[in-house]
C-alpha cells in the first residue's frame, strides 16, 4: 500500500471530523448519537481501509 491509500485515510478522517464538528454545533442529534455516529464510521472507514505497514 501506497501513500496514496494512507492520504485517503487521512482526508476521510480529517472530513468526518469536521462534519462532526458541525454536527455538534448544529445540536439537531443528541452528542451522544454523533458521537457515537463517528466512531462506529471510523470503524467501517478503517476496516475497509486498513493502515499496513510497509
Amino acid at each position: 500500500v501506497g501513500t496514496e491509500a494512507v492520504d485517503l485515510q487521512m482526508w476521510i478522517a480529517l472530513a468526518l471530523v469536521v462534519i462532526t464538528i458541525f454536527a455538534f454545533a448544529l445540536e439537531r442529534v443528541p452528542l451522544e448519537v454523533t458521537a457515537a455516529t463517528l466512531i462506529a464510521v471510523l470503524m467501517i472507514v478503517f476496516h475497509f481501509l486498513p493502515v499496513m505497514d510497509s
